[in-house]
Formats: C-alpha cells, sequence, structure tokens
C-alpha cells in the first residue's frame, strides 16, 4: 500500500529535522566535511538528507537531473556574461556550454582569444585557440571534437 502523500510530507519534514540539509558532502561519523574529518573509524560519504554517497550513490535518474540543473544554471550564467552567445548557432552553442560546464564560467572568460575570435565571427581561429590551449592537453579528444564543431557549425 505505500505511505499516502500526507504521510510522505510529513516523513520528509521529520527526515530533514533529524538529519539536516546539507549542500557539501560530509561524513556521518562526525559531520564533518569529508575532507576535515579526522575520525579514526570513517563514517559514510553523505551529502543532502542523508544519502549515504558510499553504499546508495546517485541513481541514473537522478544524476541526469542533476545535470540539468547544472546546464540549466550554465547556461543563464552564460547568457549572462557573453552578450554574443545568442547569436550563436545551436553546435556552437553547445560548444560553449560543454566547455562552461568543464571549466565554469571564470575558467571560460580565461579563454579571452577565443572569445575575441568568436565576436569577429572567425569560428577557425577559435578552434585553433581552443586546441592550442592547456584545457586541450587535459581534455584531450573532448576538445578536438569541440573545436571541430565550433569551426565547422555542425555537429
Amino acid at each position: 500500500m505505500g505511505l499516502s502523500i500526507e504521510e510522505k510530507i510529513i516523513v520528509e519534514h521529520l527526515l530533514i529535522e533529524d538529519e539536516g540539509m546539507r549542500q557539501f558532502p560530509y561524513v556521518d561519523c562526525c559531520a564533518k566535511e569529508w575532507k576535515k574529518c579526522v575520525c579514526k573509524v570513517k563514517g559514510k560519504l553523505t551529502i543532502g538528507i542523508g544519502r549515504n554517497l558510499d553504499d546508495i550513490g546517485l541513481s541514473e535518474s537522478e544524476s541526469i537531473q542533476l545535470q540539468r540543473n547544472d546546464v540549466n544554471k550554465m547556461t543563464s550564467e552564460v547568457e549572462r556574461s557573453f552578450y554574443w552567445f545568442s547569436k550563436l548557432n545551436t553546435p556552437r552553442r553547445v560548444v560553449i556550454i560543454s566547455m562552461a560546464f568543464n571549466v565554469g564560467i571564470s575558467g571560460l572568460k580565461e579563454f579571452k582569444k577565443m572569445i575575441d575570435c568568436i565576436e569577429s565571427g572567425d569560428f577557425g581561429s577559435a578552434a585553433k585557440e581552443m586546441i592550442g590551449s592547456q584545457w586541450s592537453s587535459q581534455v584531450k579528444g573532448r576538445a578536438i571534437r569541440l573545436a571541430s564543431i565550433m569551426k565547422t557549425g555542425q555537429f
């Protein structure tokens, strides 16, 4: 039969009260951030409202929902930060969001030469700047694939 909607709401509120709501991972042995825990016997890595990441982790649907939230947030940040973003075609917009997702908005702003090339419509040079960056040596195939999309404007 399961719980009624009312019962589920009561349980949710009770768990928030008992477990707390934590945005960042902590260890349940001492409730300290996982990086700061010095307990000899480590507890379980936990996040949110008592989510045991060690044993339960995230389901595929939860991971996808987190990704959707992150992409929406990143898209809003990119739109606020770069006036030219809305003028790009879909494949190039996807490249910018993928890069921002990977390096953050402040990291993306460091691609000054690439940004100058995009602003002037020189997508071939923008792609070269992507390939010649330190980021490219870190992400390898991703950079090559994204630079190709930036250059051609096609998936």
